[in-house]
């Protein structure tokens, strides 16, 4: 499925608080769910092993055990996850859980859970009390605070944490590369990665930072006017020339700056704004990057919601939103 959530047994391995997903599939909730409770109404609270592999070979089809490869299974199915190596650990997902409230507190609230591609990864979206509220002089954005979490169990990535603004008005995910705690934490599945998780309960402690210096940055992009001249000027800087060094147009160039002006018109004509901003031209880009780029297909990537998904948080739409806030600060810098 293009969404990347799969039924198992009858249900989608997923839960959803509040309003109704995009794809309407999963448990949903009226209220905020515990960490606990979210890991058990998605259908996620089963674990992970690793086992030895082998193969057959021979007359006698004799097995053999493959030096220093295992496979991670479910237990639930006894369906095989991923390939890893002998150091790899497992990180349940109810040690995800237990993480979220240690970090967050008893009072943490999730308001989305799933696994994804078969229980191969695993997400939590929790949401932060407050929200950032970024004004120009005739609109304001509501901007929220979540901690992202993702794990894989098919030995493909680490464990991630960070925390995300998240721009109400579109939905719109804006992982962004601002101070040392916008990506977070990434930790390895190694032996150690129990203990280092404290340390990454210390590093996101930090969000507090994180979000102050947010609220400074996003406030200047908000009151930054652009001219016509200075948006092409920041197109140019974040997605290149229109013509190559020949002269010759690049078509895939154009397109791209068509769809990001087009995004920018829409949204202008929604809320009656006249001026542009570069808070703007900011989140006409992240649009863009989030709701339509993929990465290339792949053996591992083969289905279309897979690769926007691995754009999002680590191809081509993570480089290029990163690409964007760091032409925004040289424009507030000018």
């Amino acid at each position: 499925m293009a969404h990347g959530l799969e039924e198992r047994n009858g249900r989608i391995e997923a839960a959803f608080a509040g309003q109704v997903p995009w794809h309407g599939l999963g448990m949903q909730t009226q209220q905020r769910m515990a960490p606990m409770e979210a890991l058990t109404l998605a259908g996620i609270d089963w674990e992970v092993k690793k086992f030895p592999t082998f193969f057959q070979s021979g007359p006698d089809n004799r097995l053999t055990q493959v030096p220093e490869n295992f496979a991670t299974v479910r237990t639930d199915t006894m369906e095989p996850l991923g390939s890893v190596g002998p150091l790899y650990t497992v990180l349940q997902n109810r040690e995800q859980a237990e993480f979220i409230e240690a970090l967050v507190g008893k009072g943490a609230v999730v308001e989305c859970v799933g696994a994804l591609f078969g229980g191969k990864r695993i997400f939590w979206t929790v949401k932060s009390p407050a929200d950032m509220i970024v004004k120009d002089d005739r609109y304001e954005d509501r901007v929220k605070k979540y901690l992202i979490l993702y794990n894989s169990h098919d030995g493909s990535g680490s464990f991630r944490a960070f925390w995300n603004p998240v721009r109400v008005v579109c939905n719109n995910t804006l992982k962004i590369a601002l101070g040392n705690t916008s990506d977070g934490v990434c930790i390895r599945h190694t032996r150690s990665i129990k203990a280092r998780m404290s340390e990454a309960e210390r590093l996101l402690g930090m969000a507090k930072q994180f979000y102050e210096n947010a609220q400074i940055t996003f406030d200047a992009m908000a009151a930054k006017e652009l001219d016509r001249r200075d948006f092409t000027q920041y197109l140019d800087a974040v997605f290149g020339s229109e013509v190559d060094e020949e002269g010759k147009p690049v078509k895939k160039v154009q397109e791209i700056k068509s769809e990001v002006a087009a995004n920018l018109e829409a949204e202008q004509h929604a809320t009656g704004k006249q001026n542009v901003t570069l808070w703007d031209a900011w989140n006409a880009i992240t649009f863009k990057t989030s709701h339509a780029m993929s990465s290339r297909k792949t053996r591992r990537l083969q289905k279309d919601g897979e690769r926007k998904f691995d754009s999002v948080l680590f191809g081509a739409g993570d480089k290029l939103r990163k690409k964007s806030f760091t032409a925004a600060l040289s424009v507030l810098s000018n």
